[in-house]
C-alpha cells in the first residue's frame, strides 16, 4: 500500500501566504476588520509607551487576539498566548508574533472598557451581517419554494390531462 510522505523537512521555495491556510469565511476575518475599521481612542496607549524601551504590541493585536478567544469560547490567557503560537487564525491576526501569557493576561485587566465596547461592536457587527444573511437565504428559499410549488402543479396538471386522455383510449 502507498503513503503519503511527510513534507515536514520539506523547504518551500516561496514564501508561504498565512491568509491561504484559513477558509475564507473564517471568523478572524469579521474580527480583523471589525477592530481594524473601529474608531478607537488608543492615545492613552501611545502615550504610556511613547519613548525609550522595548516596543510593546499594538493594542489591536492583542483586542482581536481576545476577542476571537472570547468567540472561541477561551478565557485562559495561556491558553489564548498558546492558540497564538500554533493556530494559524490566531497567528494570522497576532500577526506572526507571540505575545506572552502575561502581555495579554495585563492588557485584560488594565482594559475592560475597551474589550467591553470592542467586542459589543463585533456581536452587534456579526449579528447585521447575520440578519442579512439569513434574509437572503429566506428570499432564496422562498424563490425555490414557489418554483417548486409552481413545477409541482404543472406537473399535476399534465398528469391530469394525461391520465384523461388515456381513459378515453
Amino acid at each position: 500500500m502507498a503513503f503519503y510522505k511527510d513534507l515536514k523537512d520539506q523547504q518551500l521555495l516561496l514564501p508561504l501566504n498565512i491568509r491561504e491556510l484559513i477558509p475564507d469565511n473564517h471568523i478572524c476575518f469579521l474580527v480583523d476588520k471589525i477592530i481594524q475599521i473601529q474608531n478607537l481612542d488608543l492615545t492613552e496607549f501611545e502615550k504610556k509607551y511613547e519613548g525609550a524601551g522595548h516596543p510593546a504590541y499594538h493594542p489591536k493585536l492583542l483586542l482581536k487576539l481576545l476577542i476571537l478567544g472570547i468567540t472561541d469560547g477561551i478565557r485562559s490567557s495561556r491558553k489564548i498566548a498558546k492558540n497564538a503560537r500554533e493556530n494559524v487564525s490566531y497567528m494570522y491576526l497576532a500577526g506572526l508574533l507571540k505575545p506572552d501569557f502575561r502581555t495579554i493576561s495585563d492588557f485584560r485587566k488594565n482594559n475592560p472598557d475597551l474589550i467591553y465596547l470592542s467586542f459589543k461592536e463585533v456581536v452587534k457587527y456579526a449579528s447585521a451581517v447575520l440578519r442579512n444573511t439569513v434574509r437572503s437565504s429566506l428570499v432564496s428559499a422562498t424563490t425555490a419554494r414557489s418554483v417548486s410549488e409552481r413545477k409541482v402543479a404543472l406537473a399535476i396538471c399534465d398528469t391530469s390531462s394525461h391520465s384523461g386522455s388515456s381513459s378515453r383510449i
